[in-house]
């Protein structure tokens, strides 16, 4: 009999990696803003073809995955892992055909108020929230975290809740540590210059905190 399975395509590229660091990057696309897209017609022009290779995850039928793009106040996400990822990579598909505003579209436009950190970009057609923080927790007291919203419980093996990841013995820094250390000295710099422009105009608290983790 044929089965029918669930079927995940991942394409690495053969290409290799290849970064650009912030000063090579102002001076490539001040130049030509179209770089990217040139090297790859060029590349293609000439006979040099891209490749990549293509590899599979295979899940079986009763795995289902399925996509709610928005839901309602009392309607909430599953714990399924697959699932989760969905909820991302569904967004990214529609931040690319319509922008990252596309929720601003009256079709997809919520009926009731609606918040959250995103701000900025095309078509933005509110007023961005000003100059409140993106990000809690803040020193500024925004955003703060409703507590009293929070999910119920859902059962499992036991009770699957909210927790603070910060509270926990996670290992957070061993495979960041592993990754430095097979940096080189150049690229352990440009790391560091990336990251220093990145905070350079955040509060001098943020800053000491973002060192001291």
């Amino acid at each position: 009999a044929v089965e029918r399975v669930w079927v995940k395509f991942h394409l690495k590229t053969k290409q290799g990696i290849k970064c650009l660091t912030d000063a090579q990057a102002e001076v490539i696309i001040g130049k030509d803003r179209e770089r990217h897209q040139r090297d790859l017609y060029d590349s293609i022009e000439k006979g040099d073809f891209p490749r990549w290779d293509i590899k599979i995850q295979v899940m079986i039928e009763e795995q289902a995955a399925f996509h709610p793009a928005n839901v309602i106040p009392g309607i909430s996400f599953s714990p399924d892992k697959i699932f989760q990822g969905r909820l991302s990579a569904y967004g990214d598909a529609q931040r690319y055909r319509l922008g990252v505003n596309h929720h601003h579209i009256p079709v997809n436009a919520p009926r009731c108020p609606s918040h959250s950190y995103h701000r900025d970009g095309a078509m933005r057609t509110d007023g961005n929230q000003g100059g409140t923080p993106g990000h809690e927790p803040n020193s500024f007291g925004e955003w703060q975290e409703q507590t009293g919203l929070a999910e119920t419980p859902v059962e499992l093996s036991g009770d699957a809740d909210h927790w603070n990841d910060r509270e926990d013995d996670v290992d957070y820094y061993s495979q960041p540590w592993a990754l430095f250390r097979l940096m080189s000295a150049s690229q352990r710099k440009q790391l560091f210059g990336t990251t220093a422009r990145a905070m350079g105009d955040a509060p001098e608290e943020a800053k000491v905190r973002h060192i001291a983790a």
